[in-house]
């Protein structure tokens, strides 16, 4: 499988918009916490590693369904099935995922760490998989 081979890194950050590694800790983070999710109550035969990566596709290129399905060898109409319970069920843990600080002395410790690590101010944000930044 392409997940194994280091040599797919590249397949990776062009279609899914991220590296192997930090595909493999998407797939860690929302197993944990789509522990019921219902999208393997359709299908067994595409393993969870697979429907995140449905996900990630369509989220990435804007190829809609139908390029999701030819990139993933899967039918648009799964494709589309897939994305939607993903979407669905992610948006049901959200509160795992997303806190937006509550404070204006909280915006600027964000902004702060922004700053700090991706280079320029003026821009809130920052990723659960690559934060360096101790506030």
């Amino acid at each position: 499988m392409m997940l194994a081979q280091d040599e797919y890194d590249a397949w990776f950050r062009r279609h899914l918009r991220c590296s192997q590694a930090s595909f493999r800790a998407i797939c860690s983070i929302l197993r944990g916490v789509l522990q019921g999710y219902t999208v393997d109550a359709y299908n067994k035969l595409h393993g969870f590693e697979k429907k995140v990566a449905m996900l990630l596709h369509f989220l990435a290129t804007g190829k809609g369904y139908r390029g999701t399905g030819l990139a993933l060898g899967v039918s648009p109409s799964w494709a589309s099935e897939v994305v939607g319970l993903l979407c669905k069920e992610i948006r049901k843990a959200r509160k795992t995922f997303i806190h937006l600080p509550r404070t204006a002395a909280q915006w600027k410790d964000v902004e702060r760490c922004f700053r700090a690590t991706r280079g320029f101010s003026g821009v809130v944000g920052n990723s659960i998989l690559h934060s360096t930044c101790k506030q």
